[in-house]
């Protein structure tokens, strides 16, 4: 099962400060249904690498909205069966940023701690 993800900005409410919440709650979206999947035993697999332009033109989907992401969902198969490189990435260690990296204390120019 592949499923599109999209929305625009129109759809949601518009902050005062021009946050469109269209986006934020389409991430709520895609979060709540990777959950449900693993609840049911199920593996979903958010992927952006893809042209938006031609995901439109081939889903007719209308020009108003913005696909931010594609879900598969499907059970498991066997790693053993990957190519190469898929297959390595699959059993190697997860490597993370560090947390001062991508969290911050205060303000930007103090990394957290």
């Amino acid at each position: 099962l592949l499923l599109v993800f999209a929305t625009a900005a129109h759809l949601d409410c518009r902050l005062d400060s021009g946050r469109d919440y269209a986006y934020f709650d389409l991430g709520q979206a895609a979060m709540a249904l990777q959950l449900q999947a693993q609840r049911e035993g199920l593996y979903a697999h958010p992927m952006a690498g893809f042209s938006p332009s031609k995901l439109k033109s081939a889903l007719k989907i209308p020009p108003e909205l913005v696909p931010l992401c594609l879900i598969a969902v499907g059970k498991p198969g066997d790693p053993e069966k990957l190519a190469e490189g898929p297959r390595k990435s699959e059993f190697s260690p997860r490597s993370r940023k560090a947390l001062g990296e991508v969290a911050f204390s205060g303000d930007f120019s103090t990394p957290w701690a």
